[in-house]
C-alpha cells in the first residue's frame, strides 16, 4: 500500500497520529513506534520495514548514548539527596533582597542545574518542587512563578551536558565538543535575558515578584 501524498500531508498526519496515540495514554515509545511502522508501511512500502531492526541496532550500539543514562542517573540522585535544595537556598542567599529575588534563584539554579544533569524533567521536577512553595508562599505572580519555572528548565537544553546536543551531535555526525562549544553561550545569553527581564518586570509591577524583608 503506497499513498502518494505532499511532505506536508504526511506530516500532519504523523503527528496528529501520535498526539492522538498520547491523548489516548499509550506510552511515548510505543506511540513513536507505531506510528513510524504504520507511515512506512502507508507512504513508503513493507520492504521498509526491514530498515528498522538495522536503525535500531546503530543506534544502541553506538557508545555515545551511554551519556544518557547516565545523566538521567545524576538527576536522580541530585534530587533525592537534597543537594538541589541547598544550591536554591545558596543561590537565592546571594539575591534575597532584590525584588523578584525568587524567580532570579530560580533561573541561576537551574542554569548551575542544568550543567550538571542535562535532563530538562529533572531540572523543571526539582524547581517546581523547591521554587514554586516558595514564591506562592510569598504572593509571587502565579504566572511569573510557573513561567520562570518553565523557562529556567529549558535551558538543560543549551547548557552542555545536553542530551538533546549529543542526539543532535551523533545525528548530524558532528563533534560533541564542537556541539557542546557552540551551545554554551546561547544558553548563558538566554538565561541572562531571563534574569533581566523579570528583574524589569518586578521593578515596574512590584505586586509581581515582592522584595523579601532580610
Amino acid at each position: 500500500m503506497n499513498f502518494d501524498l505532499g511532505i506536508e500531508y504526511i506530516t500532519l498526519i504523523m503527528f496528529g497520529g501520535l498526539f492522538l496515540l498520547l491523548m489516548l495514554n499509550v506510552p511515548i515509545a510505543f506511540a513513536t513506534g507505531s506510528m513510524a511502522v504504520i507511515c512506512a508501511l502507508l507512504f513508503w512500502s513493507p520492504r521498509a520495514i526491514h530498515l528498522f531492526p538495522s536503525s535500531i541496532y546503530t543506534m544502541v550500539t553506538n557508545y555515545i548514548f551511554v551519556a544518557v543514562p547516565m545523566f538521567i542517573f545524576m538527576g536522580a540522585v541530585l534530587e533525592r539527596s537534597g543537594i538541589t535544595d541547598h544550591l536554591y537556598e545558596a543561590v537565592y542567599s546571594w539575591v534575597g533582597s532584590v525584588r523578584g529575588s525568587l524567580a532570579v534563584a530560580t533561573v541561576l539554579a537551574s542554569l548551575i542545574m542544568s550543567a550538571m544533569v542535562g535532563v530538562i524533567g529533572a531540572i523543571i521536577v526539582s524547581m517546581g518542587l523547591i521554587a514554586l512553595p516558595s514564591m506562592f508562599k510569598r504572593n509571587y505572580d502565579n504566572g511569573l512563578a510557573m513561567g520562570t519555572v518553565m523557562a529556567g528548565g529549558a535551558l538543560g537544553v543549551l547548557i552542555p551536558p545536553s542530551i538533546m546536543l549529543i542526539m543532535y551531535a551523533t545525528w548530524a555526525g558532528l563533534p560533541i565538543k564542537r556541539v557542546f562549544l557552540g551551545a554554551i553561550m546561547p544558553g548563558l545569553l538566554l538565561g541572562g535575558l531571563f534574569i533581566i527581564y523579570i528583574l524589569i518586570r518586578c521593578y515596574l509591577q512590584p505586586g509581581l515578584g515582592p522584595a523579601v524583608p532580610p
